[in-house]
């Protein structure tokens, strides 16, 4: 089994390292933040003794900035605090019902690469290596829906010219790249693909085999039973 398999300590170190850059970047936007305030201030204090006119300016600035922040405050108040909370219970739940995935690959599935959208989580839950296939902006800009669909009808044939032996999908697929309906459309495409044979499905995640067409009785359950 490949080291990283079930090793909480590698995730946490992982997880660790992606927080302090967070923090980090926020320190800096907050500097950043705080010089900018430090010039206002200084401007401002450097005006005042000269007079009315420069007095109501400043207070207009000020006014102007304290009403610029209220309003962004108050146009991004759901959406910092209802909608992201929302979105990271979503990945919460997904990353739950994908590590019970990743505990089946590690048992059952023999070495081989993967397709994976979210790779790099996809290697360091389970050391096999992983790779996603490219989304081209440009035909949702033009509204162009075949063109959006098309890589993913020829998915099977990627996954060959790319040495991968197997597909991990889930219900979050997609989720930076394509609108709702879109990555629907995405899922019943790769279902019906007759190279694909399903080896497991969850209610959120699905493992296949590329190659052969589709038989009966090769689904896996969400426990971690083996295909039949």
């Amino acid at each position: 089994m490949h080291p990283y398999v079930h090793d909480p300590e590698h995730i946490k170190g992982v997880r660790t390292v992606a927080t302090v850059e967070f923090i980090k970047g926020v320190v800096v936007v907050l500097a950043g933040l705080g010089c900018e305030l430090a010039r206002l201030g200084k401007t401002l204090r450097s005006g005042w003794p000269l007079g009315l006119a420069n007095r109501v300016a400043g207070v207009a600035m000020a006014g102007g900035l304290a009403a610029l922040v209220c309003f962004g405050l108050a146009m991004n108040g759901e959406a910092n605090f209802v909608g992201l909370t929302g979105i990271i219970q979503q990945h919460r739940t997904l990353l739950k019902t994908d590590r019970v995935a990743f505990d089946w690959i590690g048992h059952y599935v023999p070495i081989g690469n993967f397709y994976a959208y979210d790779d790099p989580v996809f290697f360091l839950y389970t050391g096999r290596k992983a790779c996603s296939i490219p989304v081209a902006p440009m035909p949702f800009y033009r509204e162009d829906r075949e063109a959006i669909l098309r890589p993913f009808r020829s998915m099977a044939s990627f996954a060959r010219d790319q040495g991968l032996r197997y597909l991990f999908l889930t219900s979050g697929d997609f989720h930076r790249d394509l609108p709702q309906g879109e990555r629907t459309e995405v899922r019943r495409i790769l279902a019906q693909e007759p190279s694909l044979e399903l080896l497991y499905r969850s209610e959120l995640a699905s493992i296949y085999r590329v190659g052969e067409a589709v038989r009966a009785g090769t689904v896996g359950t969400a426990a971690g039973s083996p295909a039949k």
